[in-house]
């Protein structure tokens, strides 16, 4: 699929506050113990497909524990960005996704 989206750099789309762009979390902050059968849903790479994310294949975290990943949960409208892995893979949260916050 391709779009023909406008080129705009990091900085420019970014939210004038600070913390605007996150990183994380990493693998040292969530543990297999902290995964649950529902919750928060966890972002990995292969859930971006596209521009949006598909969500029917996420592990969940608690409410609790998204909480304290706070400077890392992503809501609508938010672009995550792969660092890690496939560098480079972009998709946005959309206003029709299945969940209110991702992790």
């Amino acid at each position: 699929m391709s779009f023909d989206w406008p080129e705009f750099t990091i900085d420019e789309l970014k939210a004038p506050t600070k913390g605007a762009i996150a990183m994380g979390p990493f693998g040292s902050r969530i543990k297999a113990e902290n995964f649950v059968d529902s919750g928060v849903p966890v972002l990995k790479g292969g859930n971006l497909h596209g521009a949006y994310i598909n969500d029917s294949d996420c592990d969940f975290l608690t409410e609790e524990k998204a909480d304290e990943l706070k400077s890392s949960v992503v809501y609508e409208g938010d672009i995550v960005i792969t660092h890690r892995g496939t560098i480079g893979q972009v998709s946005i949260v959309s206003d029709e996704s299945k969940y209110p916050r991702y992790v």
